[in-house]
């Protein structure tokens, strides 16, 4: 059965590779990074391994989906399950610190321009 499941999850692996991610969706997930290394309400942004992770899992989620592509859909989300663990904000007198973080990535998402594809 673990046999099983581990080769399962390659084959996912493998989809989620192959999945693209044009150059619009990759300025997306760096802009996402950028506001939140410049966001007045943040003390600790997303690193670059908190960008690659957001990309890796929007790859999956376009591969679940059956595509070939990660929309900026994708990215939007998976944000906040990929994103607010591990932001670091600066208001230490908080009631629910995640649910406060989730707020903040979700109106910083909401600010930024979103990719349209070009015809």
């Amino acid at each position: 059965r673990d046999c099983l499941l581990s080769r399962g999850l390659g084959d996912v692996y493998k989809r989620q590779e192959n999945i693209k991610v044009n150059e619009a969706v990759r300025g997306y997930i760096a802009d996402i990074g950028n506001a939140s290394r410049h966001n007045s309400e943040i003390k600790l942004g997303l690193s670059t391994r908190g960008l690659i992770a957001l990309k890796n899992m929007s790859q999956a989620r376009a591969a679940l989906r059956g595509r070939e592509f990660v929309t900026p859909d994708d990215v939007k989300t998976v944000a906040p399950y990929v994103c607010v663990h591990r932001l670091i904000c600066r208001s230490t007198v908080m009631r629910d610190p995640d649910s406060a973080k989730r707020e903040i990535l979700d109106k910083m998402i909401k600010e930024l321009p979103v990719p349209t594809e070009q015809i």
